[in-house]
């Protein structure tokens, strides 16, 4: 049920789109050498596009190793859901009786995460090299620093997911125990019964099974949570001296500041994405890179700017020896390069567009689950209650009361699950848009 957020070992979309925004980060540095000059408008949008002009990146310093604050076990808080579960007193999974634990909460994380993305501080540092040496002109300054935010959102929504994935796995862990005590009030009442000269249903074997299965998901739970809490450890840049397990002080929110309409969403993205606010920044201002950078770029290995980029042909050679030679040759080249750029941005854009609908396309479906979970468990309920109150005309079906019991603990489970993959569909699509970060 809990879905790893850290890189496979298969090259997949995600780890294309990473190796593409490394990319971008050489380009942006290829072009800084070069001495891009000027800095053409932006187009305006009525969903408050950020100029990219006034944006101030973070500073590119290394970030200490951070600690997170220590509190007694018994002092932390419960992870708190929406108004469809109650909070939860879960607990770490450990051999040995805790007594402190981290304390991690959503904002923190959040806030962490954002300070040390990694590739946001190589973009940083490398401006801050060029402006040194005084070639860092407003327009690349702009470029450098939309991209660094992106960075810093995705490497942002890594870590969050981990959490809500580490969140996850602390609320499932009392509804196993739970559901551990009611397979042996059941074995009880099973002995009791057959001590007692009742013959009644029940496989004491099947049983057993189910401790079995239920003492393999703490292993697997275990797992998880030891794989999580090293990788926000890594995630976060905090020391790892500790050995105390972090504690996700989550608190759910509304979210309804956050349009799901897919046109106004797309828009929004398209007006908001950093990745593509720096590329039309780049598109916008091609022309005016140096003849010098030519060769250099267009002979690189640079994915993003190296391809399609050769001098011109024959035909376009001998118009060019009917006039200024040298001129002509620098003019189709920056044409080139333009094209090239323009063509990244619709590319860029029809991603965009792409990954919007598919966060939205994911929180519609968990929502439609979340709901068919709910009455699910409402009708057992319900069947429950009808049952004990009918009990005195119709004795209760043992086999089928305990069924009951460990399908409504089921459903709780796959509720909580639902919820958690909603506030993960909210991350991706605030990534996806450019908002999951305050404007810098």
């Amino acid at each position: 049920m809990l879905m790893s957020v850290f890189p496979q070992k298969t090259k997949s979309p995600e780890m294309s789109g990473y190796l593409q925004r490394i990319a971008l980060s050489l380009a942006l540095a290829s072009l800084g050498a070069s001495g891009l000059v000027g800095c053409a408008q932006l187009r305006n949008s009525k969903h408050n596009v950020k100029d990219c002009s006034a944006t101030i990146c973070q500073p590119s310093d290394p970030i200490p190793n951070q600690t997170l604050r220590v509190i007694k076990f018994d002092s932390r808080q419960p992870v708190q859901l929406t108004e469809v579960a109650e909070s939860i007193y879960g607990w770490p999974i450990s051999n040995a009786t805790l007594k402190e634990v981290r304390d991690l909460t959503f904002e923190e994380c959040l806030r962490l995460a954002s300070d040390g993305a990694p590739i946001a501080q190589q973009i940083e540092s490398h401006r801050q090299w060029l402006q040194s040496l005084g070639k860092l002109p407003q327009a690349l300054d702009s470029a450098f620093c939309s991209q660094a935010n992106y960075e810093r959102s995705v490497h942002a929504a890594t870590a969050l997911e981990a959490y809500l994935n580490l969140t996850e796995v602390y609320s499932q862990q009392p509804i196993i125990d739970q559901t551990h005590t009611v397979l042996r009030d059941a074995e009880g009442a099973l002995s009791k019964f057959r001590d007692a000269g009742v013959d009644v249903p029940g496989d004491s074997s099947e049983l057993f099974r189910q401790h079995l299965e239920l003492d393999q998901q703490v292993a697997e739970l275990r797992f998880n949570q030891g794989r999580l809490n090293d990788g926000l450890e890594t995630l976060l840049q905090l020391k790892h001296e500790s050995t105390l397990p972090i504690w996700t002080a989550f608190v759910a929110t509304a979210h309804d500041s956050i349009s799901t309409e897919e046109e106004l969403a797309v828009s929004i993205a398209l007006s908001n994405r950093g990745d593509l606010l720096a590329l039309e920044k780049l598109a916008a201002n091609a022309c005016c890179l140096s003849p010098e950078s030519i060769a250099g770029i267009a002979g690189s290995a640079n994915p993003l700017l190296g391809a399609g980029l050769s001098l011109p042909g024959p035909a376009k050679w001998w118009q060019c020896m009917l006039r200024d030679e040298i001129e002509c040759l620098k003019n189709s080249a920056a044409t080139e390069r333009q094209k090239q750029l323009q063509s990244l941005v619709l590319a860029k854009r029809d991603q965009i567009r792409l990954e919007v609908q598919e966060a939205l396309h994911s929180l519609r479906r968990h929502r439609e689950l979340l709901d068919i979970k709910q009455q699910q468990l409402q009708s057992l309920c319900e069947a429950e209650t009808a049952a004990t109150l009918a009990k005195d005309e119709r004795p209760i079906d043992f086999e089928k009361h305990l069924e009951q019991s460990i399908e409504q603990l089921r459903h709780t489970s796959e509720i909580v699950h639902e919820i958690l993959a909603i506030e993960k569909d909210y991350i991706r699509l605030q990534n996806a848009q450019g908002t999951l970060l305050p404007s810098y």
